[in-house]
């Protein structure tokens, strides 16, 4: 395993009421296993990751301070096999908190003993563009919610428009972090592309921001940081940055996949 892997049996995470999870309104009823990933800090919202038999859920629930991906099992292995980063991220990184750790401890085994495809490098570069039209669409609903919001309080015209097309106005935006968080997702996809066709067979979050080797990584570092500020109310957003953002995004989209 790489040695910026952690066994996910080893971490250690904060005490979480079980029956609080399983009471979230629209979550599996009998799920295979529920885990628990991402940063775990305590002012942190809870990431939590489950995978359900066969029965149609909700793919993504927002609770309290509960962030719930849900995916059933087979979506799940199709796109792990692929090595969906979006998927391998809590299976490697992740804490069991119910169900089937022998199903994990598998889909560990499974990312150790093979490696990816020419199948697998083609479903990356997909999700990679489909993130970024996402991210893209995203973005332009956060601007059409600014507007309206500023509409429906009477703001004055020029107070209004200055929001819309001055690029260097700062403000907080749940929408704008959003498009700029699929965004992150986007860049990745390509990061961890470029590492499976560099020949690695693990490849995480951590791995990918913590030792950045190229210009997607360095980007996907710097996108990350920025709207995590933000999220955090240490600063605000400006289009004129979040238009560099994905500016360069695309061009380096463009640039590596069309190689």
């Amino acid at each position: 395993m790489n040695k910026n892997t952690e066994p996910l049996s080893s971490l250690k995470v904060r005490d979480l009421d079980i029956n609080s999870i399983r009471a979230i309104e629209g979550i599996s009823i009998n799920p295979l296993f529920c885990i628990e990933y991402g940063s775990r800090k305590k002012e942190s919202d809870i990431d939590l990751f489950l995978v359900d038999n066969n029965i149609p859920i909700a793919k993504s629930i927002f609770s309290n301070n509960y962030d719930l991906m849900q995916i059933e099992k087979r979506d799940f292995e199709y796109r792990f096999a692929n090595r969906d980063i979006e998927l391998t991220e809590p299976i490697l990184t992740g804490k069991l908190l119910f169900g089937n750790q022998e199903f994990i401890d598998t889909a560990i085994k499974f990312l150790n003993n093979t490696s990816p495809t020419k199948g697998s490098f083609d479903y990356i570069s997909k999700r990679s563009i489909e993130t970024f039209l996402q991210a893209e669409s995203y973005y332009s609903f956060g601007k059409c919610e600014i507007f309206k919001e500023s509409f429906m309080i009477g703001e004055d015209f020029k107070i209004l428009s200055s929001k819309i097309f001055d690029k260097k106005l700062e403000f907080d935006s749940l929408p704008l972090e959003k498009s700029l968080s699929i965004l992150s997702y986007s860049l990745s996809y390509l990061s961890s592309l470029k590492r499976y066709q560099d020949g690695e067979g693990i490849v995480t979050f951590r791995n990918l921001l913590e030792n950045p080797r190229n210009d997607a990584e360095n980007l996907l570092k710097d996108v990350r940081s920025y709207f995590k500020s933000a999220s955090k109310k240490k600063s605000q957003l400006s289009f004129q940055m979040i238009d560099y953002y994905f500016d360069v995004s695309k061009n380096l989209l463009k640039k590596e996949l069309l190689k």
